[in-house]
């Protein structure tokens, strides 16, 4: 994700949507770490680069923990945060009680996605 980010790989492809499962792993806890090199002179890319890329990565809500979700929740693009699962994966337990409170988010979140998607598929 970092790799995208900092890579310049998103602004590249402006037409690119990347889903980062699993609430993007440590990427909620690290932006503040990631958003400080940003503003240093020796960053590939500036500060302001670095919250638009961010920005445009979609996030599955797949973290099982309310504190998780709340750090996710206010770093990433709220518009981009979808359901996730790890359907048959050892962590497979229902994850819904944290995704109940903003459902209706999610699932339009999770449509415009898909439109955009289909759009570029056909």
């Amino acid at each position: 994700m970092s790799a995208l980010v900092f890579g310049g790989v998103l602004e590249r492809h402006p037409r690119l949507d990347v889903v980062v499962s699993h609430g993007g792993g440590t990427a909620a806890f690290l932006y503040g770490r990631m958003l400080e090199f940003a503003g240093l002179e020796r960053a590939p890319i500036g500060t302001e680069e670095f919250v638009r890329s961010f920005g445009r990565l979609w996030f599955d809500t797949h973290v099982h923990s309310d504190d998780s979700l709340a750090l996710l929740r206010a770093v990433a693009n709220p518009e981009r945060l979808v359901y996730g699962s790890n359907f048959g994966g050892w962590d497979s337990s229902d994850p819904g009680h944290l995704n109940e409170l903003f459902a209706a988010e999610l699932d339009a979140n999770a449509q415009r996605l898909l439109r955009v998607t289909a759009r570029i598929e056909s």
